[in-house]
């Protein structure tokens, strides 16, 4: 378990706003985080995003996985066995993987959500969108992935586009453009980094599982989720989270808080670098194609009243 250079990582994330895949986890501790996973699946019951209550939104379920409107599995996997949530605080405890976070989300920052998200051919495609300008995610590859399989797909350097294109462009398939965009691609147990500001979507293919956790920025003191009291493996959950992943979930003030207003609170941890003829080309065009777009969109809604 370990980033061979860290410096490297940064500078992709400066240039691009994310990361090529990185060697990450030797054979033996991929395959255990595969086959501890691939357990939970095969176990979990698939649940349609349209059965989930409301309610149950804010409660922290990890019983079952869900279908989502774009026909990925989605599965929480905080609190479903023991020996995994261990292995995920050694992985969040890594020297090189603290230094990467602390560089882009500051001190303090916490862990908004960590699930395993599973694609294949029958998936629906997430069109290109911007999150939260504050959030950054590292991915881990649960199989080889290439050209052909589902993955997540970035626009290089878009992070640096100063007009926010939220999700303007999200009815647009990511298979578009491949000239300016970039697949996150690799081997099984690779890793990759990206900020959410970059403009990114999931192009479908062949089954993919990938492990994904999203950090945001000691400023939000946001907690959507609330924890039961005992995990899966009936320990109480400050106990089997009293350590870094406990730090990261903010364990210890398990409470839901008001959200906070969006802002950008993290534009000068990128080193600040000016766009290229190239993608000054492209950020006018999309900004052409965004703009486009909600005005077809407003005056459809607004022919439709």
């Amino acid at each position: 378990m370990k980033l061979i250079s860290v410096s490297n990582i940064i500078s992709e994330v400066n240039r691009y706003g994310f990361t090529k895949s990185h060697l990450f986890l030797d054979e033996k501790e991929s395959n255990f985080l595969s086959d501890k996973c691939n357990t939970i699946s095969r176990k979990n019951k698939i649940v349609s995003y349209l059965d989930v209550k409301p309610d149950s939104q804010s409660v922290y379920e990890n019983n079952y996985s869900v279908k989502n409107f774009f026909q990925a599995i989605t599965t929480n996997i905080i609190g479903v066995d023991e020996e995994l949530d261990i292995f995920f605080n050694k992985i969040f405890s890594n020297k090189e993987v603290t230094t990467v976070l602390k560089k882009f989300t500051g001190e303090g920052y916490i862990l908004n959500n960590l699930s395993m998200r599973y694609m294949n051919r029958n998936s629906k495609f997430v069109g290109w969108h911007q999150d939260d300008p504050n959030a950054f995610s590292l991915a881990i590859l649960l199989n080889n992935t290439d050209h052909n399989s589902a993955t997540t797909t970035f626009i290089k350097s878009s992070h640096m586009f100063k007009h926010k294109f939220g999700k303007s462009l999200e009815k647009i398939n990511p298979k578009y453009f491949k000239e300016i965009s970039h697949r996150a691609i690799g081997r099984k147990g690779e890793v990759y980094f990206f900020s959410n500001s970059t403009i990114h979507g999931v192009q479908v293919g062949s089954a993919s599982t990938v492990i994904i956790g999203c950090f945001l920025p000691k400023e939000y003191i946001d907690k959507k989720q609330i924890f039961p009291k005992l995990t899966l493996y009936n320990k109480d959950y400050n106990i089997a989270l009293d350590n870094e992943l406990g730090r990261l979930l903010n364990f210890n003030d398990n409470k839901t808080y008001q959200y906070r207003q969006e802002t950008d609170l993290k534009k000068s941890r990128f080193a600040q670098k000016n766009l290229s003829f190239k993608n000054l080309i492209m950020y006018i065009f999309l900004f052409l194609l965004s703009t486009t777009l909600t005005t077809i969109e407003f005056i459809y809604r607004l022919r439709k009243k």
